[in-house]
């Protein structure tokens, strides 16, 4: 059903779903290929971060309305968002409650060592493209939407990353604590009941799109329609543009200590899904 507030400009949809994320997860991909569903209308805006962003949420649901379409007479249409930074936010959980009630959420899950390398990357090229004007200047020449990009990305290395996280000094833009994924989907799940919450995990949604945007299209009571999976990748896309490849290389000692880091984390979820991903080995 249709979720509608009435505004100045007419009666504006709003999400009857929100795809959490974390970020990394194939979040764009997703939103990309619902927006060919007939039974959906595009927003306008695919991460507002409206529930997690103090200066968005401050301006209240006005300014969120306006980030989706509105409501077409005759049609049934539903809208949604994808912001991947709500997965790991509690504030979010709570501000989509307060605002939308209990809605439907969509999680992704990946093997969060690889989540982990694709968010470094990703970061780390945003901080090599903002920093170095030729190359700024060659991307927006290229793809001139790359001048409203706000995200400056992150300088640090990978040990500076892992040492900021193991002295208490700070998670990099939540880089570590979006992988646990089990603390981040049961959360969702207690406060949407879990009938509301649905999780796709990465490597099932590359291997068998067909069967996964399925199974998700019967949770969002859509029409079973045969979607093609529209495969896109950002940080590849930042990377290129990039002429030292060696700063996005991690050595093996980085990735066995991440391998420990999560083990404890994916024997829990694991255990709560009731099924081994094998992200252990």
């Amino acid at each position: 059903m249709a979720v509608i507030t009435t505004s100045d400009e007419g009666q504006h949809l709003l999400p009857s779903f929100i795809i959490v994320g974390p970020s990394k997860t194939a979040t764009t991909s997703l939103y990309l290929t619902l927006n060919d569903h007939p039974e959906i209308a595009a927003p306008l805006e695919k991460e507002p971060l409206f529930f997690t962003n103090p200066e968005n949420y401050e301006q209240g649901l006005p300014w969120y309305e306006t980030k989706f379409p509105c409501a077409v007479p005759g049609e049934n249409k539903i809208t949604y968002e994808a912001s991947p930074f709500y997965f790991q936010s509690k504030i979010a959980i709570k501000r989509i409650l307060e605002t939308l009630g209990k809605i439907k959420i969509v999680c992704l899950l990946r093997d969060p060592v690889s989540r982990f390398m694709s968010q470094y990357k990703h970061f780390r090229a945003l901080n090599v493209v903002n920093t170095t004007p030729e190359i700024c200047a060659r991307m927006c020449a290229d793809h001139p939407w790359v001048a409203t990009v706000t995200w400056t990305g992150s300088d640090l290395t990978v040990d500076e990353v892992i040492e900021k996280h193991d002295s208490g000094n700070g998670d990099t833009n939540g880089i570590f604590r979006s992988g646990y994924y089990y603390e981040h989907l049961t959360g969702w799940i207690e406060a949407m009941g879990s009938e509301n919450v649905h999780y796709i995990v990465f490597e099932d949604l590359m291997s068998n799109p067909r069967s996964q945007l399925a199974s998700l299209q019967a949770f969002l009571d859509l029409s079973i329609c045969p979607l093609s999976l529209e495969k896109t990748n950002e940080t590849k896309f930042w990377l290129d543009y990039c002429p030292d490849q060696s700063l996005f290389d991690f050595r093996l000692d980085q990735l066995t200590y991440l391998r420990a880091h999560y083990r404890p984390h994916n024997e829990k979820l694991f255990e709560f899904l009731g099924r081994d991903l094998g992200w252990n080995t």
